[in-house]
């Protein structure tokens, strides 16, 4: 039985979905097909459903992905210790980013570590930030990166900087929602991310602080669809004010003037796991490079 199997396993049984397991492990959608098929055949039993909805995992899967967990947590970890003995940083890293405005300077990151360990290898997720909590806290991944408050005390929670939120609007909306304060808001449809999604957390945080039903009338992964549904005048979305900022100067959108809120941006690794050789080098350069101490570009012998 091959690991990554295992791995193209897991990730279909948490996305649901071909597509985005395959962008989760860097796959093509094929490749993930044939894992699927592989293991089912050599276990001899079938572990998905295709529905309507995406892929639903059967009984027999949901009562195999804890042993599934279990098992590779338990062999990466015989690697790490491995690595350790051998005196090196050694191995490959799970990273989870997500998708905002704010510079997570990932490049200059990868790059300082690829100059400096080379027999480190990252591996790079993406997906929203509750997933990547979700992800350290079941050492899915070794690291992430995730925006807003979080109290968890198995993490250790670092913050590399701030995103400034506020409202964005289409400017043919101007007039109508210059008065009437937050009730005015709920009479707009809504383009939410995904549930998971730091924004749709502070949606709901703020409807609930202002009496305010949003209505979500639209749902997207993608920064860009929220753009261009905002644009041509069909809903209202929260988004990182630095980055609409264009947008804004073009007169394609507008800031609704009532609210605004400091997002913290933060890197996230397992308490427990963070004097690891892998893990503590990773935290090194991440928060150097955060803090402006290491050039802008790597230079390769």
């Amino acid at each position: 039985m091959e690991l990554q199997h295992l791995r193209t396993f897991l990730a279909v049984a948490q996305a649901r979905s071909l597509t985005r397991a395959a962008q989760q492990v860097h796959l093509s959608q094929p490749a993930v097909s044939a894992h699927i098929k592989a293991l089912e055949d050599e276990l001899r039993i079938i572990l998905f459903h295709r529905t309507g909805r995406g892929m639903k995992p059967t009984d027999a899967a949901e009562q195999l992905m804890p042993e599934a967990r279990d098992l590779l947590t338990r062999v990466e970890g015989f690697q790490r210790r491995a690595a350790q003995l051998a005196g090196g940083v050694v191995g490959a890293m799970r990273v989870g980013v997500m998708d905002c405005g704010y510079d997570l300077r990932l490049a200059r990151i990868l790059g300082q570590t690829r100059l400096r360990h080379p027999d480190l290898r990252i591996e790079v997720q993406t997906s929203n930030s509750t997933q990547n909590i979700t992800g350290v806290l079941d050492q899915q991944l070794d690291a992430a990166f995730a925006e807003g408050e979080w109290e968890e005390p198995r993490l250790r929670i670092i913050r590399v900087g701030t995103s400034r939120l506020g409202i964005i609007a289409p400017t043919i909306w101007r007039d109508r929602l210059t008065d009437g304060g937050w009730p005015r808001l709920s009479e707009f449809p809504w383009v939410f991310q995904s549930r998971g999604c730091s924004y749709c957390k502070l949606l709901h945080t703020l409807g609930e602080q202002h009496h305010v039903r949003f209505k979500p009338e639209f749902r997207t992964e993608a920064f860009g669809a929220v753009k261009d549904l905002v644009v041509e005048g069909l809903a209202l979305s929260v988004a990182d004010l630095d980055e609409v900022q264009p947008w804004i100067d073009q007169g394609l959108v507008f800031a609704w003037g009532g609210f605004e809120v400091a997002m913290p941006v933060n890197l996230v690794v397992l308490a427990q796991r963070q004097e690891e050789p892998m893990i503590r080098t990773f935290l090194s350069i991440a928060q150097q490079v955060h803090r402006g101490g290491l050039g802008l570009k790597a230079k390769v012998a």
